[in-house]
């Protein structure tokens, strides 16, 4: 299925209305991205001729991969969609990116020197992306102004063919791998917002024939070329070439984008390797994965759900004498009690879920069990005065959660990690942006994304990010799927939650708040002042 014809237009609509002052700068540097160019390598211009195509079509072309394009005026800037500039190139597609960008690129255009790092080596050309060039982009093009970024994500997969319905934050990751966006980029350039956006599908590509005709004939058409540019001719099969192939078939690309996160690929790692851990910084949900794996998946009664502390000790998990009275007796451990269930009903799968798995010894807390969590192995262990074996059987999986900005806690050793398959949990942005409202000019994700960013920028370390659960308050919930901040809430969530865990994180050090936050944010405002500085910070 593709997006139809409604979805494009909403997207051409927003697009169309955004102030460019470079529009030709801003498209070639997508270009550029979708071919893999970046600041850690330089690398030739030839990679534009040979790679340049399928970006340059999925967000230019004015046909689709079905239609015989007309000889000019096939395509266009999506950054000057709202009618034809006097100097548009009429060259086809084709051309213009084989020749013309490489030219623009490494010519006399003195506004890619501010861009792009040049080098010649070996009778070639090589680029990349120099330091500032992101805030000289901007400069240069959008100045103050910001790309919808769900309307730019549809513009660009308006050829791409679907196995199944996406969401817009879907059909936004998806156009960030496509195109290679960092984060940086991302939230420097787009604004996030679908509020006036359609997203429909369709078992066909979409009218591309209505977007000509809403966009308008080009300044210096050939009048006997106006019924071709606004009424193609359908393309013979044989006439498909690379671009309409690349175009269409992106569905691997998008499974391993989207897999990344989701449960269904966390289960399937749980299924395969028998133990996983969870880990990253705090609120960043991994406990609710946890457990929304083991309701999915698991029967209730077969999930035991425990939690380290420094206190925790092999007594608890695996078993030891305890006093009772005059009395001294053998008790289980849960891990013994679960394990020997686990082996009394082998067509079955249990659970063991293990929250902040780092706050006990772990090496002392499992013994000489470490070695069984490779299924297969055999230790003895004392049970009740006696040598018993011990085992692990297949049948029973452990997820475990780790909190990594603590720095009070330890760290695993090698043993430990080695028999655990590891998956990081960062901050979801996307989340805030689907299930997230704040009464603000900004978006909570885009409000998240930057504060995170100006740490990791400031303190040097990605563990001390915070997590999207901070704003997944239950006392903001309207219905089963939405929260809402309005200002006077916000205002206390900030004060008394975010601003306290920066000072936490930077021990108090003015120099480095005032870095993350700016000059005012950090003095705990109230009231217009607040709504001046965070509205300030955000734009």
């Amino acid at each position: 299925m593709y997006l139809d014809t409604n979805s494009v237009e909403s997207a051409y609509n927003q697009l169309s209305k955004i102030d460019v002052k470079d529009d030709s700068l801003l498209h070639i540097f997508f270009i550029l991205k979708g071919c893999g160019f970046n600041t850690i390598e330089k690398l030739s211009v030839s990679l534009i001729s040979n790679l340049g195509m399928p970006p340059a079509f999925q967000i230019s072309s004015l046909y689709s991969p079905q239609e015989q394009s007309a000889d000019t005026y096939d395509f266009i800037s999506p950054f000057h969609m709202g009618h034809w500039k006097n100097q548009s190139p009429s060259e086809p597609l084709k051309k213009w990116v084989s020749s013309r960008i490489k030219n623009n690129v490494i010519g006399g255009a003195t506004t890619w020197r501010k861009i792009l790092l040049q080098e010649s080596f070996d009778d070639d050309e090589l680029i990349k992306f120099s330091h500032e060039y992101i805030y000289e982009l901007k400069t240069l093009s959008l100045g103050a102004s910001k790309i919808n970024f769900f309307a730019f994500a549809i513009w660009s997969l308006r050829f791409t063919k679907f196995e199944k319905k996406y969401s817009f934050v879907e059909l936004g990751r998806i156009f960030k791998a496509i195109f290679k966006l960092t984060e940086q980029e991302e939230f420097e350039l787009f604004q996030k917002e679908s509020k006036d956006l359609k997203l429909h599908y369709s078992n066909e590509t979409h009218d591309a024939q209505h977007i000509r005709r809403i966009i308008g004939k080009p300044p210096k058409i050939n009048h006997s070329n106006e019924d071709q540019w606004f009424q193609a001719r359908k393309r013979k099969n044989e006439n498909y070439d690379l671009v309409s192939i690349s175009i269409e078939n992106n569905e691997e690309l998008i499974m391993k984008t989207l897999e990344v996160t989701s449960q269904e690929k966390i289960f399937d790692l749980l299924s395969r390797n028998y133990q996983l851990i969870l880990s990253g910084p705090p609120g960043t949900s991994k406990s609710f994965i946890a457990k929304s794996i083991g309701g999915d998946s698991f029967k209730g009664e077969n999930i035991t759900r425990i939690q380290f502390h420094p206190g925790y000790s092999y007594q608890d998990f695996i078993g030891g004498y305890i006093v009772e009275g005059s009395n001294v007796r053998f008790e289980k451990g849960i891990f013994l009690k679960l394990v020997e269930q686990a082996k009394k009903a082998p067509d079955n799968d249990f659970l063991l879920i293990i929250d902040e798995l780092n706050r006990a010894n772990v090496s002392q807390v499992f013994g000489e069990t470490i070695q069984c969590l490779d299924r297969g192995y055999d230790v003895q262990i004392r049970i009740n005065a006696e040598l018993q074996v011990f085992s692990i059987p297949k049948n029973l999986k452990i997820i475990a959660t780790m909190n990594t900005a603590d720095r009070t806690l330890g760290i695993l050793d090698f043993a430990m990690q080695r028999r655990f398959v590891s998956i990081y949990c960062p901050p979801d942005y996307d989340l805030l942006y689907e299930k997230c409202d704040i009464d603000f000019n900004f978006s909570a994700g885009d409000f998240l994304k930057k504060i995170n960013l100006k740490i990791i920028d400031t303190l040097k370390n990605k563990e001390l990010m915070i997590g999207h659960a901070i704003f997944l308050d239950n006392s903001t919930k309207q219905d089963t799927s939405k929260y809402f901040w309005n200002k006077e809430d916000f205002e206390d969530l900030f004060n008394y939650k975010i601003l306290p865990i920066l000072e936490e994180y930077t021990k108090g050090q003015n120099s480095d708040i005032r870095q993350i936050l700016g000059e005012t944010l950090a003095n705990q405002l109230k009231g217009v002042a607040f709504i001046d500085a965070i509205e300030s910070f955000c734009n």
